[in-house]
């Protein structure tokens, strides 16, 4: 579970706080517990009414997908196993 989350919630003339709030609470359920959550809202007019666009970044996700900092013994051996091109 991600540890975590920064959301940001936009939306047009119509969005209200407790539908942005909503959004944050709904993404809060989805991640751990005691994750810390920062989120913030804006509505824009450029965005049509109704609609919101939702941007979330988790932090601290841990997941054979996602390639972060590596130790330097794990980089070693994928250098090693990796195919080198002679030009």
């Amino acid at each position: 579970d991600a540890k975590g989350a920064l959301i940001n919630v936009v939306g047009g003339s119509d969005l209200t706080l407790g539908e942005a709030e909503e959004c944050a609470k709904i993404i809060g359920k989805r991640i751990d517990p005691h994750a810390r959550i920062i989120w913030g809202a804006t509505s824009e007019a450029s965005e049509q009414d109704g609609y919101v666009r939702v941007l979330v970044v988790l932090t601290g996700v841990r997941s054979e997908q996602i390639h972060g900092s590596r130790r330097r013994s794990d980089l070693a051996d994928a250098r090693a196993r990796s195919i080198q091109f002679i030009g």
